[in-house]
């Protein structure tokens, strides 16, 4: 066989996490000449069938037929590798022997179940797994012990991968134990997109159109519901400032004066149906930004253009909720305003991400609730800003502008628990904090095509203007941004007692930092590939219009699932996804929007975090992924279940306390404490618990000691 070398960094990779300089190539390249056999352990919750590096019979792929042809003519069935895998065999010329526990949920099971066996397959005595998934507090815990491989001491192999570490220092403290010493990277990072922004508000466009677009007719809105109102202002009544928005790829200055805001007026409003609501909004718009957005006012909540703060918001949800008739034709439709994704906590965790409208930073943190500020990590769940934001959720839950009992499978008339599908195909749900691609797919689908006429839209839009600084001078910031995932791949010590495989399992990690490997792992091999795009000003990968098709007939337009499901992509692998994957998986629909939302970003107008180690703006510092705690701290942290069991997060069945305040409010009385599990709390119990018993204040001081060694920010 010809030797193979890996030489070339990815142009897209490149650009995108740097400044796009001198493109120099590695001076090492592996020797590929000897075939090798590797001992995988790779998946993504492997019980469900449909996301383990071969094809299974009964999930994804295979989950109503025997075979799946391929966009490359071949054909598949049970057992054999997804073509990712295929490939990537055929490229570093090597055999997998997969020993992927189909048994567990998750990449944390997996880890632990070998960690069990000293990462032995079946037992200590059983087969080394030489390469397997895990979360990064697991592996860097197992690598201090010395049973899992520092790759730091194997960089000079690894030329992509350390090219990309040494480009992007944050990333490279981010995951090394003991950034002092510059030694202890036991793991290669996933990345879901890097540096490009993440999750956002979608909302039905059409319904804003129809709302607020075009002259004021009165016969058009619904009279027969009405609000009993218990949300109040939260921007204020007295708001003179200016917003830059973009339009057209220019940067804009929107004008925005008003003494009384939306929400005042629409209280103070004696009858407060469907109709009084829309007319006080629209007055109030067209006064606030003098004229600016004429009679297409839909440009105040989406496109480029937005310029909306959170009590603007809350008045158009009352606007949706009170005007059935108008939306959808049926005047007994109990229309829904914001809804979480499905029934799991941690989907309606989106709540959490959601309270940033509300000036809260922590709630959408790559860690926890943790984030930046006066020169330390601080976090969100002892702040009297996340309190103040939760009780205006609670507001609106009152309002009936929350899913009502979304913490329950029953919320809404499917009874699965599924709350965008069930809301959106119903013609009930107008919004969701969530991913564009994914849960824009649902303009795609034939029970959504056909509603409002076939002009349904769900679309991204700018997060809610804030005040962020405190000057009143409101702009657009988002927390929301791709980084480092808490997880990776990584190899066990005991792998380097053979050479050969060692030197192949160090040649396949840095492999997908080069450019073929991470065109192969982020858009599929050459077949589902037809030359170039541009995606934010940057030539990528086109995807045929044969992988466009089986997206859309196959997967139902869901990129991530069909990337898992046909392709054997999108694992929690170490490499970078690219987002020009994703961009063209988006429909075409939402594309116009998520496109004018990246000119918002190049324009500066919609601020964020980022991976910089000098920022001089605390607002621009993102949390670490992960933390260097050392083994006194892992532990003391990893025994602080009295706070994990109160703020659960990331868990499908663990609630948080903030889903029982939005549900059911404060107690009105001043309680001692507040239980985890029953309904006792008072705003005063709140925050002295969670400083004291619940340890939030000592975890700080772990966090902290802790990232002062990383040396992220000075």
């Amino acid at each position: 066989m010809k030797k193979k070398s890996i030489l070339l960094v990815a142009p897209l990779l490149v650009c995108a996490l740097t400044a796009c300089g001198e493109n120099k190539q590695p001076d090492y390249s592996a020797d590929l000449t000897e075939a090798v056999t590797l001992t995988m352990s790779v998946g993504y919750q492997p019980s469900k069938k449909a996301t383990l590096m071969k094809f299974v019979k009964g999930g994804g792929a295979l989950e109503k037929v025997d075979t799946y042809t391929a966009a490359d003519g071949e054909t598949y069935g049970a057992g054999d590798f997804k073509p990712v895998w295929k490939q990537l065999q055929s490229d570093l010329n090597f055999t997998i022997d997969d020993k992927t526990n189909m048994a567990v949920g998750s990449v944390a099971d997996l880890y632990k179940g070998l960690q069990a066996t000293n990462f032995h397959d079946g037992s200590a005595e059983g087969p080394l797994v030489n390469i397997l998934l895990g979360n990064g507090s697991d592996i860097v815990k197992d690598g201090t012990a010395s049973k899992i491989l520092d790759l730091a001491a194997y960089l000079d192999k690894m030329p992509h991968f350390n090219r990309f570490l040494n480009e992007n220092p944050a990333v490279k403290k981010v995951i090394t134990a003991d950034p002092a010493q510059q030694k202890g990277i036991y793991y290669a990072p996933y990345f879901d997109g890097y540096d490009d922004i993440e999750r956002m508000l979608m909302i039905r466009r059409d319904w804003v159109v129809k709302l607020l677009d075009g002259a004021y007719t009165e016969a058009s809105y619904d009279t027969a519901k009405n609000i009993d109102n218990h949300y109040t202002t939260f921007n204020g009544d007295n708001v003179d400032c200016t917003i830059e928005v973009v339009k057209a790829g220019q940067k804009k200055q929107v004008k925005k004066k008003h003494a009384k805001s939306i929400i005042t007026l629409q209280n103070e409003l004696a009858t407060k149906n469907g109709k009084e609501l829309v007319k006080a909004l629209r007055d109030y718009i067209d006064a606030t930004y003098s004229n600016y957005y004429g009679t297409e006012r839909s440009r105040l909540f989406v496109g480029g253009e937005a310029a909306y703060d959170v009590d603007e918001l809350v008045a158009l949800y009352r606007c949706v909720l009170t005007n059935p008739k108008l939306l959808t034709g049926d005047e007994n439709k109990v229309l829904v305003p914001l809804y979480p994704r499905e029934y799991a906590a941690n989907r309606y965790a989106d709540f959490w991400r959601f309270l940033q409208f509300f000036g809260v930073r922590g709630g959408e943190s790559r860690n926890g609730f943790l984030f930046y500020k006066n020169g330390k990590l601080d976090d969100a769940r002892h702040t009297d800003e996340a309190i103040a934001a939760v009780t205006k959720m609670r507001e609106m839950y009152q309002e009936g502008l929350i899913l009502k009992d979304f913490n329950a499978k029953t919320a809404t008339s499917g009874g699965e628990g599924k709350f965008n599908a069930d809301l959106l195909k119903n013609d009930l749900g107008f919004s969701s904090y969530d991913y564009c691609q994914t849960q824009a797919a649902y303009n795609d689908d034939s029970s959504c095509k056909t509603l409002n006429g076939g002009n349904f839209e769900f679309v991204p839009t700018m997060p809610a203007a804030y005040a962020w600084r405190g000057d009143g001078k409101q702009f657009h910031y988002t927390e929301s941004w791709r980084s480092v995932k808490p997880n990776g791949w990584c190899i066990t010590a005991e792998t380097a007692n053979d050479e050969a495989k060692l030197e192949r399992a160090l040649a396949l990690f840095d492999y997908l930092y080069s450019e073929d490997g991470n065109r192969l792992m982020s858009y599929g091999p050459e077949a589902w590939i037809d030359g170039t795009t541009t995606y934010q000003g940057k030539s990528v990968p086109k995807l045929s219009e044969k992988a466009l098709t089986e997206l859309k007939t196959l997967a139902k337009g869901n990129y991530t699932n069909y990337y898992r499901y046909w392709l054997g992509g999108t694992f929690p692998v170490g490499y970078v996804k690219e987002q020009g994957m994703e961009f063209q998986c988006t429909n075409i629909k939402a594309q116009k929007y998520l496109t004018e939302i990246n000119e918002c970003i190049t324009a500066g107008t919609l601020k964020h975090v980022n991976h910089k180690v000098d920022n001089k703006d605390d607002l621009e510092n993102i949390a670490p992924a992960t933390l260097a705690f050392n083994s006194t701290e892992a532990e003391r942290v990893a025994n602080m279940k009295k706070m994990a069991a109160v703020f659960g997060v990331e868990s499908k069945s663990q609630n948080n306390i903030w889903a029982t305040i939005i549900l059911k409010g404060w107690e009105d009385k001043d309680v001692a404490s507040f239980t985890a599990d029953g309904y006792n709390l008072s705003k005063t119990a709140y925050k002295t618990t969670v400083d004291s018993s619940l340890e939030v204040n000592a975890y700080l001081q772990y966090v902290n000691d802790a990232y002062a060694r990383m040396g992220m920010h000075k």
